[in-house]
């Protein structure tokens, strides 16, 4: 939880990428909604995807698209099926 916190300090003061996203957002809770957001209906290939994301109008990031039948947990979308 410390070394959590000790990169998020460290985001918010030297990434401007991180700065941009926080401005575009608003506030905090804001930009923390948003990014949990992203995580729950996209599927995002790194930490600058998702942070650019909240900066633009329309998310970059792909959205998850489950095939077939049956519904896949969020598992087996990133990491593939879990059969033997």
């Amino acid at each position: 939880m410390t070394l959590a916190f000790l990169i998020n300090e460290i985001q918010q003061r030297c990434c401007r990428l991180f700065q941009g996203a926080w401005t575009a957002a608003g506030s905090k809770a804001c930009l923390w909604r948003k990014l949990r957001s992203r995580f729950a209906l996209c599927l995002v290939p790194d930490c600058e995807m998702l942070l650019r994301s909240v900066m633009s109008i329309h998310a970059p990031a792909a959205p998850v698209r489950v095939s077939g039948p049956c519904v896949r947990t969020r598992r087996e979308l990133l990491f593939g099926s879990s059969s033997p």
